[in-house]
């Protein structure tokens, strides 16, 4: 969920650069660290890595690191797209002795809708996403809101706000603990479905033609569905990126 919302905004801000630059297909590489919530007990509450990350732009097609993007209707202020997204959450109990009894969550593939609308007030986008890889079986809804503000001739700042919806099957897969698996101190818990916010602020800086420095910081909000969890011990939580981009 993070992980996706991340590179979802990222992407945002570098394809709001390129707009204002050429409407040819780029492809853009580079590098960062990433600190990522974890919201499992025992887990720490963060993690931390070095990822490397890319962008394709074409007239229609698009590619994330955590998604694909299809464009099936444009004009230009308006858009409406077919997205294959990576949902990067789960855990594996053999690595959280906090976890132990607890049968292995696994990422998932989404599937779903994304529009887009651009005005002056900023992007608003609109995404709905269906489980395709048949993990967790549910269903989400996010809206979400990107102002991008140009400063100077290199700098883009772009804060960001946004709601997810995310249905009792989902919930319930990531967050939820059977009878089976219930443990003393470790109730059952069957979650329920979930609405959370959050807001963003990306950096972007061209450092040339060729380099830019991209940086993305965010808080989350997590509903009483998720942090009634037995197996979850965080309210909010914070990730960030740093990274450096060579566009082709």
């Amino acid at each position: 969920m993070i992980a996706s919302r991340f590179f979802r905004i990222v992407f945002i801000i570098a394809l709001s650069h390129s707009l204002s630059l050429a409407a040819s297909a780029s492809l853009s590489v580079g590098i960062g660290g990433i600190v990522a919530p974890n919201p499992y007990i025992g887990s720490g509450g963060t993690k931390t890595a070095i990822v490397p990350f890319f962008y394709y732009e074409g007239e229609r097609l698009f590619v994330e690191p955590d998604r694909i993007q299809y464009q099936i209707f444009d004009k230009k202020v308006f858009s409406i797209g077919l997205i294959s997204a990576f949902r990067f959450q789960g855990y594996d109990p053999k690595d959280n002795r906090a976890l132990a009894g607890m049968q292995e969550r696994k990422a998932a593939l989404d599937v779903g809708l994304v529009g887009t609308y651009i005005s002056d007030l900023g992007i608003f986008s609109l995404t709905a996403l269906t489980d395709f890889s048949e993990t967790h079986q549910g269903d989400e809804l996010g809206l979400s809101w990107e102002v991008p503000f140009p400063m100077g001739k290199n700098w883009l700042i772009n804060p960001s706000f946004g709601l997810t919806w995310q249905d009792k099957d989902l919930i319930d897969y990531y967050y939820g603990v059977s009878n089976a698996e219930a443990r003393a101190g470790r109730p059952a818990y069957q979650g329920k479905s979930s609405s959370d916010w959050f807001v963003g602020l990306g950096i972007f800086y061209e450092l040339s033609q060729d380099w830019d420095v991209i940086s993305q910081f965010t808080v989350q909000s997590l509903s009483n569905s998720i942090t009634d969890s037995p197996i979850v011990d965080d309210d909010n939580q914070w990730s960030g990126f740093f990274g450096v981009v060579y566009e082709f």
